[in-house]
């Protein structure tokens, strides 16, 4: 008489799954006292009372950010208005909030009024990191004249 195949499926059932890995880091800052907030009495609470509308960035190049003379990245850019945006990284940079960035916005077509400019001065206001993608939110120091044309 031959012999059954054993069971492919025996013991299965005490088997302990492997373990999981570790959840990746979860960090996040923002700066939110009084003298750097903008309120509104006018404002409803919960809805945007940003004093320049964001617009969603089309697809485009990415923005070189610089956090010291010597330490710069690439970022992509989410939002954009005149007053500030929002960046994605995917490289653990040092950051900490309320420090002066240097954006440079050369890959990008500028508007006249920005022509001779050179790097935006700017600070970054929030960040949440979780694992290796980081969103950031940057002030600029001054508003846009205009936005420039992302490419």
């Amino acid at each position: 008489m031959a012999q059954a195949d054993p069971d492919p499926w025996a013991g299965l059932s005490n088997r302990q799954p492997p373990p999981l890995p570790p959840p990746p880091p979860f960090e996040v800052a923002t700066f939110l006292d009084g003298s750097r907030q903008v309120s509104d009495p006018r404002a409803t609470p919960g809805l945007n009372s940003r004093r320049h509308p964001r617009e969603q960035a089309p697809p485009c190049r990415p923005i070189k950010v610089r956090r010291s003379p010597t330490v710069g990245f690439t970022a992509d850019i989410l939002d954009i208005s005149l007053g500030g945006l929002c960046l994605l990284i995917t490289d653990g940079q040092e950051l900490n909030v309320g420090q002066a960035l240097e954006l440079d916005f050369g890959g990008h077509r500028l508007p006249e009024s920005m022509q001779h400019r050179g790097p935006v001065q700017a600070r970054l206001r929030w960040y949440v990191r979780s694992g290796p993608v980081t969103t950031l939110g940057v002030g600029f120091d001054s508003p846009l004249p205009e936005l420039p044309e992302l490419l």
